[in-house]
């Protein structure tokens, strides 16, 4: 056999046999004292994590499940530092990495998220539809800083890289049942069935329903609950001819009074200017409205209206590969759908005063790479080609109730001067892109390496848009007179027509990679990075207003690092550490004029985001296991003199908070891990373990509004359980059975934080309280 043929043959056997881990986990045993060697896929073959000249953290689906009551990503992230997600709603999520993503307070369609999350190496264009449940997880890779030479669309912050596990050759099944506070109940499954000698099915779903967090007291309804339904099939085809063949297919269904806030803080009624402005209580009294105490962690809201939200989502993917001479070809074609059916009070009270606020989008994507990795000689390469198209279509609604009148225009106004009054829009987005990208590394010697890599990007985005007035409003002619132009102007303005149109853009970009690797020793390996990342441009598919550009120009990322992996103590101890800077210019943001009552997107000007990051572990004696992990990092609007003002400076028409905090991004973060296990006897075994995470302080709100600032918080988790391997039906297996508690102390923290000058509140979106339960997990 040819050298680059053996080279070529090691490369396939170790993307087997990585594989063939990932289906089939090995349990942990105690009787071990050696480290587990990680294996990561970032550079779209799978290498051991210290030998990657690339930030990362991972933790894998054993982990997740030993937590106890961890079951998406807005979960994890406190476990993942650097990692940040924000948000209220299924639509109105927001993740960031090092401080850059998406910087937005409400979500907009013509925006493109700036982390890339891909689940078996599918893109998911849209945040929603990707953080509502993690089913049948094999292990979460965080990759942090731009990835837009191999990952591509849209990550100039980084990815997120999710893995699940697929069928295997042999029978096995197994699954879950929990049961916990607020009538929390959980159950999970598989099922891994040799269909034969070429194909394999593995069949996963779950069922979890839980009691809702906040009780609405008006509607005598316990709210923030969780009704999930998920389910995948994933198909195996491993011919011994050189192919192999994976298809997948998943549907998730959720429902529940979910998406809404809770009454924070009235703010004040007098600006720093001096000047007066209405404020809750009085907006409250002239309407007849009697809001309950403003106290968010009673855990109670008295919002009028229904709440009850429906999320579905769902796809498939082929993925093919195919051992060649020249390397591994892959494919990846992929299908997904999101349907995302709203229910959402606009005010966020008790009063009547908006009580339909939605947008309500579907949205559907087609994807497909095609990739070459192989190795020759020297060099390790990978090429491709990837075409992705997205259809997004979001109708909206705004629709005011008998209280608004009063609410907005004063007590002496007319009822139905707003009474009944709609506000209806359409629009949809369409995306074509289209790329081509290379990545080599060339061993130049056995401890250094040189990696470069570039992808060119063709994008075209297209939009159309309209807004019109609707409603069953009375007749002009029908209201008082001296009232009867007021109301005209009034109602032009609450539910504005506007001009349809249609908006298009084409735009190329060439973005890179260039990576210094030196091994320093086999257990140490020093590296540096340069790479350019690219998002998007934006559309505003919003109503036309003064200063609102239609366009969006794209960002563009410019990021540098510098990090170490090392390993001693016989590999028993890890410590990875980096340093990294990061220019943003043309950050796109979320802009709010409530003069023109019109949410669109707007460049920030230029941001600069640094900091040093470390993760660690340690296996000091056997069974036990010390991990973690720390960032600190000061990212801050380096140049933005145009913002939108905060609360109390709103009388101006824009605030320059260049050198301020980028909101979303807390200085400091950190997470602890440890357990410990021992053997009680050859076949059962116990285990204690905990977890803290913390965030210092940060700012909620795009405009750094004081009324916004979420304080530090930490939270304490802790597990205890045992597991026995067992004997059912002549086959071995193991049953883990496990008590566990989330947010331990019951802390008080938040989620998110927003300012709404229209009622004179600030809202939240509240942490979990404390949740605690029972796991039994058995396997065979």
């Amino acid at each position: 056999m040819s050298k680059g043929k053996s080279q070529h043959a090691a490369v396939a056997g170790n993307i087997k046999e990585a594989y063939r881990q990932r289906q089939h986990p090995n349990i942990s045993s105690v009787k071990s004292n050696e480290p587990e060697q990680v294996t990561v896929s970032a550079r779209y073959k799978n290498e051991k994590l210290q030998r990657v000249p690339i930030a990362i953290s991972t933790i894998s689906g054993s982990e997740i499940q030993k937590m106890g009551g961890v079951h998406d990503l807005r979960q994890l992230q406190y476990n993942l530092p650097g990692l940040q997600i924000s948000g209220f709603s299924p639509r109105n999520q927001f993740v960031t990495i090092r401080g850059l993503g998406t910087n937005a307070n409400s979500a907009n369609e013509g925006l493109d998220q700036g982390v890339g999350i891909y689940i078996d190496g599918v893109y998911y264009a849209r945040t929603g539809t990707a953080l509502s449940e993690m089913l049948d997880v094999s292990d979460v890779q965080l990759l942090k800083g731009p990835q837009g030479t191999l990952f591509g669309k849209n990550t100039v912050a980084g990815a997120i890289d999710i893995h699940t596990k697929g069928a295997g050759r042999k029978f096995s099944y197994g699954g879950s049942f929990s049961y916990g506070n607020y009538a929390a109940v959980r159950s999970d499954y598989y099922v891994n069935v040799p269909i034969n000698k070429v194909v394999s099915a593995r069949l996963s779903g779950v069922f979890d329903r839980r009691d809702g967090f906040i009780r609405n007291v008006r509607r005598n309804e316990r709210w923030d609950n969780v009704d999930t339904d998920a389910t995948k099939l994933d198909i195996d085809i491993h011919p011994d001819n050189g192919w192999h063949a994976r298809l997948i297919a998943d549907y998730s269904h959720q429902v529940g009074y979910m998406g809404f806030t809770v009454a924070n803080e009235i703010l004040p009624t007098v600006l720093a200017n001096g000047s007066s402005v209405r404020g809750f209580y009085t907006r409250a009294a002239a309407a007849g409205y009697s809001p309950i105490a403003i106290r968010p962690f009673d855990r109670r809201t008295d919002i009028d209206a229904s709440h009850h939200q429906q999320l579905d989502t769902g796809g498939i993917s082929l993925h093919l590969e195919r051992e060649m001479s020249v390397g591994t070809l892959s494919s990846i074609s992929a299908y997904r759908e999101w349907s995302y059916q709203p229910n959402y009070d606009g005010d966020q009270t008790g009063a009547d005063v908006m009580p339909e606020s939605i947008v309500a989008p579907h949205q559907r994507q087609v994807s497909q790479e095609l990739r070459l990795t192989g190795r020759r000689g020297p060099f390790d390469y990978t090429g491709g080609l990837y075409f992705f198209w997205q259809n997004d279509h979001f109708p909206s609604e705004q629709s005011y109730g008998h209280q608004a009148s009063q609410w907005y225009l004063g007590q002496s106004a007319p009822i139905a001067i707003l009474n009944g009054l709609r506000s209806l829009s359409d629009a949809d987005a369409r995306t074509y892109s289209y790329a081509a990208y290379g990545q080599t590394t060339w061993h130049a010697t056995n401890r250094l390496t040189v990696t470069a890599g570039l992808r060119y990007t063709l994008e075209t985005k297209s939009g159309n848009y309209s807004q019109w007035q609707g409603g069953d409003v009375t007749p002009i002619a029908e209201l008082p007179s001296e009232w009867q132009s007021a109301a005209v102007t009034y109602r032009n303005s609450y539910a504005p027509g506007s001009r349809a149109y249609h908006v298009s853009t084409t735009r190329g970009n060439l973005s890179g990679i260039f990576t210094l690797g030196y091994q320093i020793s086999d257990a140490v390996l020093a590296y540096g990075t340069y790479s350019r990342g690219y998002k998007s441009a934006g559309l505003n598919l919003v109503r036309e207003a003064p200063g609102v550009n239609v366009m969006v120009a794209p960002e563009e990322v410019d990021a540098f690092e510098v990090g170490v992996k090392s390993q001693f103590w016989h590999h028993r101890a890890t410590i990875n550490a980096d340093i990294f800077w990061t220019n943003d210019h043309n950050l796109q943001t979320n802009v709010y004029d409530p003069a023109n009552r019109v949410s669109y997107i707007a460049n920030a000007g230029t941001v600069q985001s640094r900091g040093v990051e470390v993760d660690a572990s340690v296996k000091p004696i056997r069974g036990l296991t010390l991990s973690a992990s720390a960032s600190y990092t000061d990212a801050r609007y380096a140049s933005y003199s145009h913002a939108m003002c905060p609360y109390l400076y709103s009388y101006q028409a824009s605030c320059n908070l260049s050198g301020r905090p980028l909101p979303g991004v807390p200085t400091w973060a950190g997470a602890l891990r440890g357990e410990y296990a021992w053997s009680l006897t050859d076949r059962f075994d116990a285990y204690f373990g905990s977890d803290f995470t913390f965030r210092s302080s940060y700012f909620s709100a795009v405009n750094d509004d004081a009324f916004s600032r979420i304080p530090g918080f930490g939270v304490v988790g802790v597990h205890l359980g045992a597991r026995r391997s067992l004997h059912l039906a002549g086959r071995e297996g193991i049953l883990d059975v496990s008590l566990w508690v989330r947010n331990l102390a019951n802390k008080n923290y938040y989620n998110a934080i927003s300012i709404n000058s229209t009622t004179g509140l600030s809202n939240a979106a509240l942490g979990d309280p404390r949740t605690y339960g029972f796991t039994a997990r058995a396997s065979f």
